[in-house]
């Protein structure tokens, strides 16, 4: 089936959107930087697995953040095909039986990328990325890799009828080929377009 797919992705005005006290030198950076560092050392060299050729850092100690204004989130759109997983059509009425069935599935969606959008193209080659970095660490277990997946909202409107599906908490699980991409998606949701 053909829909509509949107994905959401944030965009901020450093300028504008953040509040800084005062202008810091060089040297003072350097110096905040040094003094976060040796605070927060323990937590970072526990924190720090070697996850093939990469570093991952999981930090679960205190974050230091600048006062944040506004976060502006967009979508970007492009037309998508919807498929299972062995590349047959999936329709709306599959779509609701995922619903009723409450459980996460697994659908193939057909983007053409590369000749939609400027925003679209960056926000699909991180996924792709992330995705393919925890695919190809042979170290992971699944459970793992299925836990290390990033998660993000997308929503698909549909050709055919008067209503749109949020898919909630969807994570690229594998790139299929240069533009169909397999994602799982824990729960769908539909919705009234007005």
């Amino acid at each position: 089936m053909e829909a509509t797919l949107l994905i959401p992705y944030s965009y901020s005005d450093p300028d504008h959107d953040f509040d800084y006290d005062r202008e810091v030198s060089m040297k003072e950076y350097n110096e905040q930087m040094v003094s976060t560092y040796r605070k927060y050392r323990p937590v970072i060299d526990r924190n720090i697995h070697r996850l093939g050729q990469n570093l991952a850092i999981n930090n679960e100690g205190e974050k230091e953040r600048n006062r944040f204004r506004q976060q502006n989130t967009y979508f970007s759109e492009t037309k998508a095909k919807i498929c299972d997983m062995e590349n047959h059509e999936i329709g709306i009425d599959q779509l609701i039986e995922y619903y009723q069935s409450g459980e996460m599935f697994i659908i193939d969606l057909q983007l053409p990328i590369y000749d939609q959008n400027e925003e679209l193209e960056p926000e699909v080659n991180s996924w792709i990325i992330e995705t393919m970095k925890l695919n190809n660490t042979v170290e992971l277990t699944d459970e793992e890799r299925l836990a290390g997946y990033t998660k993000r909202d997308m929503k698909l409107k549909f050709k055919d009828s008067n209503s749109s599906a949020l898919l909630r908490n969807t994570k690229m699980v594998d790139v299929v080929n240069n533009h169909t991409f397999a994602f799982l998606v824990e729960q769908i949701i539909f919705l009234t377009n007005r």
